[in-house]
């Protein structure tokens, strides 16, 4: 079996809706980015999210194909560590009522970089530091509308 086929019948044994990255899929890692890109295409079965980062599409409807959910593009592109923050975390702890417009991610280290403008809309991606006064010392990553980038 070749490897492009390989990574089709991978793919296709993934849940829908879900995020995987190009390291996950078995097979040489230049194999398996062509293999992932044509696969990627417009009526492809998976979405690219930002490099290394892949969609796997839900079933066409007839209204079209679902987007990803903001949020949880935006948890998958910051990695492990990564939480609600602010009135987002609040709301979701059941401290408070408030929904935030714009939900607040926060991530140990750096904001995540490589991010195109348009990738992301309607989440904030923050850097926490170790110090107890977070507010002085975040570096704030405002996270704009998804889009495919291919």
């Amino acid at each position: 079996m070749s490897t492009k086929n390989g990574v089709a019948d991978w793919v296709a044994a993934q849940p829908s809706r879900s995020f995987f990255t190009n390291h996950n899929v078995p097979g040489s890692v230049r194999a398996v980015e062509s293999s992932l890109s044509r696969l990627a295409g417009s009526t492809g079965p998976i979405e690219r999210i930002r490099q290394g980062l892949y969609w796997k599409k839900p079933s066409q409807t007839r209204f079209g194909t679902a987007r990803p959910d903001p949020t949880a593009a935006a948890f998958a592109v910051a990695g492990p560590g990564a939480g609600l923050a602010g009135a987002s975390a609040a709301n979701a702890l059941g401290l408070s009522t408030q929904v935030s417009r714009q939900p607040m991610i926060a991530v140990i280290g750096q904001s995540p970089k490589g991010l195109q403008a348009s990738s992301l809309r309607a989440v904030q991606i923050r850097s926490a530091s170790s110090s107890v006064n977070l507010r002085s010392r975040c570096s704030r990553f405002s996270v704009t509308s998804l889009t495919t980038t291919n």
